[in-house]
């Protein structure tokens, strides 16, 4: 799908002053139904960690240690054994597990047929496209990342940018508003609250949010140029229970040393081999903290992104 840290953007796209939006400290300007979405309380509370660990949980917890306790004191020589076959056996099934599903994903990749958007969808019926990037201490970034979002090849009438400052962080809304970024960008102040992350600023942007389509980026991010075409084509050729696609992540300071090298050597394999492979087994796959991509509809239904997750 294209790569969600890499992508040179088009310098010949000119580019547009960013609008303020959104009110300080307020939810009045959220219609009713997406004013629970807005404030991050339309997540139904079993699927949230904001009540973990649960008693249950933290039941367990006790009871193992209680247990680890009573077997290091009565046969210490016994359970140490017994706790490092369990730890060297765990890794190592974890290791088989991964090494099975990468050589799975070499396969993959040779199977796999990128997805094209169909010849007769006139560029007129494209859907909206709305990005939302929560920015918290980044007015560094703004130049890169407006630059970085000019690049995207797609129509600039159908892309919807929404910035979204927490209201203390007045440097990163005035660098965002002064940022050459797409014509038409949006830059909403999220209401003070808390929990104070990045989930509950996406909830205040996809209340606002206008698009068919939804992703998110990050200030660093420099989405590859065709990445949300190549997302729109994987969606209509893809099944109807197909709701979220994670456009890969590739680290680009490979050559800075030797733990760099092992990081981007990672990223690689887990995005281009592992999590494809999952996929394909119809395994749950861990999602990225950006470049994911939903149908709006599907999003808010699901009542957004869990504010403590």
């Amino acid at each position: 799908m294209g790569e969600g840290m890499r992508g040179e953007p088009d310098p010949a796209i000119a580019g547009g002053r960013a609008k303020k939006g959104g009110h300080e400290g307020e939810w009045n300007s959220v219609p009713g139904p997406l004013s629970a979405l807005a404030q991050s309380k339309a997540l139904s509370p079993k699927l949230s960690a904001r009540s973990v660990p649960s008693l249950m949980q933290l039941a367990s917890f006790v009871l193992m240690l209680v247990l680890a306790g009573w077997a290091f004191h009565e046969r210490p020589d016994l359970a140490g054994y017994t706790l490092g076959f369990l730890f060297w056996f765990g890794f190592f099934l974890i290791v088989l597990w991964r090494f099975c599903f990468v050589v799975a994903g070499l396969f993959h990749r040779f199977r796999e047929k990128p997805a094209r958007l169909p010849s007769d969808v006139p560029v007129v019926q494209w859907p909206v496209y709305s990005v939302l990037i929560a920015l918290r201490d980044e007015a560094a970034m703004m130049p890169q990342l407006a630059a970085c979002l000019r690049g995207l090849d797609w129509p600039a009438d159908k892309l919807e940018v929404i910035l979204l400052v927490e209201a203390d962080d007045d440097a990163t809304r005035d660098a965002a508003l002064d940022a050459p970024f797409p014509l038409g960008t949006m830059v909403l102040t999220v209401p003070p609250g808390k929990p104070l992350t990045k989930p509950r600023a996406l909830n205040y942007g996809l209340a606002h949010a206008t698009g068919s389509y939804i992703t998110i980026y990050d200030a660093e991010d420099r989405p590859h140029s065709g990445q949300l075409k190549a997302a729109y084509a994987t969606f209509l050729s893809a099944p109807a229970d197909v709701l979220c696609l994670q456009a890969p992540l590739t680290a680009t300071n490979g050559a800075a040393g030797w733990v760099a090298a092992q990081w981007a050597l990672e990223y690689a394999v887990h995005f281009n081999l592992y999590l494809p492979a999952l996929a394909g087994w119809g395994h749950p796959i861990m999602l990225g903290g950006t470049s994911n991509h939903f149908r709006r509809a599907d999003l808010i239904a699901f009542g957004g992104w869990d504010a403590w997750n």
